[in-house]
């Protein structure tokens, strides 16, 4: 999956590098913000792509070409039945150098922040166009009316709450999110360049406040257009790169909590062995022996009944198999095989971010659990084939003689005796106590097969299937912790991978705004969120430089002098957050957030922190967020 991901970034940037002479201006908006009469603005058409109503006007991908620059309209956001829409309008900013986002001063919908978010987390600079919605089509007195106190309806409080409102709803994923925003009349400019002879048209082209937008954007084009077009290829591989490494992170962290859970599980169950099986002991050889009483009981009016019958064997054998003395070792060693079934499948229930590991990276981690640790039948073994007890029962227990083997020949006798004595009644007496005695010694032989029969099984029980439980959680912890140090160590080949080209990046940002570079050591970005530099110690932080890079990335941008330790370094970047404990052994290094400390600055500057300290980030929610 991973090397799947990689190869089409590489075909991406393979044809982004085909296209690096064309600047690309995406228009980009919910349904019926005004993007196709911006469209119609920039190409002088004649309105036959506007939209009537509330349908949706633009169903595909459109480019047309304006002083020189590919304009890219896209089908509108949040339609009813519109996420092939969505998918389009998104595939479509992924290739632009700069986005023009618009929104209109009637309710913005949290929806369209959210999308906003994700535009931005490409690491697309953005341009934000407010668009007033005042009728003054057709009617000249309306018109008239907006050219004389456009001020009123551009600058009214309610636009400026509209902007707000849409930016505090992308704060909600993006904290620090900012994007410049311009208020115009769309209408108002299409209306004065469609009749440009018109006595009105300077002044309702002047009133649209159009201008002011329309020069942004071109100097946008002419201060940064190099840097943008370069900087498109670079955040197409950034932003794989630092998705890459964040869920790497996270797969690092699920696998150590399952092999937790591993370590947990096996303590867990040899804590239940050493307080269960004594108990189970216990209870078992309480049964045998009361059910062997019970036998023992029922043998005189057994033998009252039955002692004339010739197949009084066969009779006793059918009695015994009643009791079910056979099934007493087997139910009570599979009672004991489902309580620690369960105790394993309480301990290994897989976590759902387990999820990832198991799909993204191409790794089955489903075994982990107490059905695969060990097979139930297997374990149980069928404990019938272990005392030798079949269909029959009790009678061929190792060591017991069938009974109808031990008392046949004298229901025989007392069957032949009923002619050879004259004084019948007194003769069967004797004939039945020496039957009774007879059966009772039987049954008391059977008394040491069985104790013995579990005793083997409480012994295998303990040594068996408890060792055999411990020891592939064992081997199922080890596991765990080989593919959570893996993924830790592929995480960090990925960003060192990737960090000359941050750096890069970051150095032609500042020559760009025409400020000198520090002494950098390490850059970390959250493409569209946040860039993070640590610098070489010794040299000084320019706060004049953070800011001139702020504009020109369009992202939240810190900096401080490398500190000696992780934790120094890891209290500057994330003042707000404390940490229970940092540890580093070797190139490992993991910090533990203490319980309650939520990130208020958004998890986009705790993905940044960790990939520009090295350091897997635990104990916090990790959800990306503009990271």
């Amino acid at each position: 999956m991973l090397a799947e991901e990689l190869r089409q970034g590489r075909d991406e940037l393979l044809r982004e590098q085909e296209r690096l002479s064309t600047f690309r201006v995406c228009l980009f908006g919910r349904t019926k913000a005004g993007k196709s009469t911006l469209m119609e603005i920039l190409t002088r058409g004649n309105g036959a792509a506007r939209g009537k109503g509330a349908q949706r006007t633009t169903r595909d991908v459109r480019r047309y070409q304006w002083r020189g620059l590919e304009v890219i309209d896209v089908p509108g956001i949040g339609a009813y039945g519109g996420s092939d829409d969505t998918k389009i309008a998104l595939d479509a900013a992924r290739g632009a150098d700069l986005v023009l986002f618009l929104i209109t001063d009637d309710a913005p919908q949290p929806s369209e922040a959210d999308h906003l978010v994700t535009v931005k987390s490409m690491g697309k600079p953005m341009l934000g166009l407010c668009n007033v919605r005042y009728a003054i089509a057709g009617d000249d007195d309306e018109r008239r009316r907006f050219m004389s106190s456009s001020a009123r309806w551009l600058d009214a409080p309610s636009v400026g709450e509209s902007i707000d409102q849409f930016l505090q709803f992308a704060r909600v994923q993006l904290p620090g999110a900012e994007i410049p925003f311009f208020r115009a009349h769309l209408d108002a400019r299409f209306l004065a360049g469609a009749e440009p002879s018109a006595p009105w048209s300077d002044d309702l082209h002047t009133a649209s406040r159009f201008a002011q937008f329309e020069n942004a954007i071109l100097d946008e084009v002419t201060v940064r257009g190099p840097y943008l077009r370069w900087r498109r290829c670079i955040d197409i591989a950034a932003v794989r790169a630092a998705r890459l490494v964040d869920e790497l992170l996270a797969a690092s962290r699920t696998w150590q909590e399952l092999a937790a859970r591993a370590r947990d599980a096996g303590q867990e169950i040899n804590t239940w062995a050493e307080r269960a099986l004594p108990d189970l002991d216990r209870e078992v050889t309480t049964a045998i022996n009361q059910k062997l009483e019970e036998l023992r009981n029922r043998i005189p009016g057994f033998v009252e009944t039955h002692a004339e019958h010739e197949d009084i064997g066969a009779r006793f054998d059918s009695l015994v198999r009643q009791l079910n003395l056979g099934e007493l070792v087997p139910s009570a060693a599979a009672r004991a095989q489902g309580r620690l079934h369960a105790r394993l499948e309480t301990h290994l229930e897989r976590p759902k971010s387990l999820t990832f590991a198991s799909t993204r990276l191409g790794a089955d981690a489903s075994g982990v659990s107490g059905s695969a640790i060990f097979d139930g039948a297997r374990a149980v073994g069928w404990f019938s084939v272990v005392l030798g007890i079949v269909a029959v029962g009790v009678a061929f227990i190792p060591g017991a003689q069938p009974v109808s083997v031990a008392v046949g020949g004298l229901a025989t006798g007392v069957k032949g005796a009923q002619g050879a004595f004259e004084d019948r009644e007194s003769k069967a007496g004797t004939l039945r106590r020496d039957l009774e005695a007879r059966l009772t010694r039987y049954v008391d032989r059977l008394r040491a097969p069985l104790h013995l029969a579990w005793a083997k099984e409480h012994r295998r029980l303990q040594d068996g299937v408890v060792g055999e439980a411990q020891t592939a959680l064992h081997a199922t912890e080890e596991t765990l912790l080989l593919l959570s140090r893996s993924a830790f160590e592929l995480a960090w080949r990925v960003e060192a991978a990737s960090a000359p080209a941050q750096r890069t990046l970051v150095e032609r940002a500042l020559v760009t705004a025409g400020v000198r570079s520090p002494a950098i050591r390490r850059v970390a970005r959250a493409p569209g969120a946040t860039t993070l530099l640590e610098l070489e110690p010794g040299t000084t932080v320019d706060p004049h430089a953070v800011d001139a890079l702020r504009r020109v990335l369009g992202e939240e941008v810190d900096a401080w002098v490398g500190l000696p330790s992780t934790a120094e370094s890891l209290s500057r970047a994330l003042p707000d957050i404390k940490f229970d404990a940092v540890h580093e052994r070797g190139a490992i290094r993991r910090a533990r957030v203490s319980p309650g400390s939520e990130p208020p600055t958004g998890t986009a500057r705790l993905h940044c922190t960790a990939r520009l300290l090295q350091t897997r980030i635990d104990g916090v929610l990790q959800e990306r967020g503009g990271g």
